[in-house]
């Protein structure tokens, strides 16, 4: 009984050997595109983020795991990219890489801190986008993760610094009436176009006019109660603070009876805020190429409702460039 159990397992040893070893699982190399921000949007340059993920394929009880590290520094635009393998889908397409354990952050001449685990890949797609804000108090340490759905939307906080970048977003068209309109609304993308919190600059001057008519124009929706109607903008003019009226376009709600009992009707508030052309120019000149600056704008209600919004000196610079005669 022994010889045979023996020579069973000298058998089965022997098959082992013979048998052709399994191939090794396909890979594809996928990129993810960070940005880190600061608490007040601002670029951090000099800061490294690592970690580890594992992608898996195959049966749940027997998959195929291939595990990689990667790791990336951010530059003076606060951006940086990591090239991740991980294996590949029947289709060519990435397996979703989740992280095996809490990746780090490090901010020049700090200690290393942990954040969440991170995960990439999760639609498939070969590039990933993904905007790292320091938050004070934040769950995972001082640092949220939030994932960006494309390129567009990834490039407008990645290079909202610097001027040539509204350049190749500024629409210029003209009215039948002969007047000329420019508008920065295509560089700033919405996530959601039916749900928009929009500010932009906007320009037009008429086919008599030698000087051009300067906005900033705001589309607000949100859900509250009741409408918020928003008429005052305070803001850093030529001779320090002023509050001007705001004009106000159009407003609109979605509310059915339902909504209205619950509190949760959407609004909609079309809003613009008249700018002289000299205020224009002098935030223009503050522009430098590579420097990160922004002008601040605070809207209000008569109820005391709050909203600030920043404005990039580059988007200033790129308008009063092409007003230019």
């Amino acid at each position: 009984m022994k010889l045979r159990s023996f020579l069973l397992a000298a058998a089965l040893v022997a098959a082992s050997a013979l048998a052709p070893a399994r191939a090794a699982a396909p890979t594809v190399q996928g990129r993810i595109h960070f940005l880190f921000l600061d608490g007040n949007e601002l670029p951090m340059a000099g800061l490294t983020l690592s970690g580890t993920c594992e992608s898996r394929l195959g049966s749940f009880w027997n998959p195929t795991r291939h595990q990689a590290s990667w790791s990336c520094t951010t530059g003076s635009d606060g951006a940086c990219n990591a090239a991740i393998e991980t294996l590949a889908a029947p289709d060519g397409t990435p397996v979703p890489c989740r992280g095996t354990d809490r990746s780090t952050v490090q901010e020049k001449g700090a200690a290393p801190e942990r954040i969440s685990y991170l995960a990439f890949f999760a639609k498939g797609a070969t590039d990933n986008y993904a905007l790292v804000q320091k938050r004070t108090g934040w769950k995972d340490g001082q640092y949220s993760f939030k994932s960006v759905d494309s390129t567009e939307l990834f490039d407008a906080l990645a290079l909202r610094y610097r001027s040539s970048y509204y350049a190749g977003h500024l629409q210029k068209t003209s009215t039948p009436q002969g007047t000329t309109v420019w508008s920065l609304q295509t560089a700033h993308p919405q996530e959601n176009p039916d749900e928009q919190n929009l500010v932009y600059l906007y320009a037009q001057r008429g086919p008599d006019e030698s000087a051009a008519h300067v906005s900033v124009m705001m589309v607000l929706t949100y859900v509250d109660e009741v409408i918020h109607r928003y008429d005052k903008a305070q803001f850093e003019g030529m001779k320090g603070e002023e509050t001007v009226p705001l004009k106000t376009l159009s407003d609109s709600n979605t509310c059915s009876v339902r909504d209205l009992l619950s509190g949760q009707c959407k609004y909609r508030e079309e809003l613009s805020l008249p700018l002289p052309m000299a205020l224009v120019n002098q935030l223009a000149g503050q522009y430098r190429e590579g420097v990160p600056g922004n002008w601040r704008l605070r809207i209000t209600t008569p109820r005391g409702q709050q909203l600030d919004f920043l404005i990039a000196h580059a988007e200033f610079a790129a308008l009063a460039q092409a007003l230019k005669p």
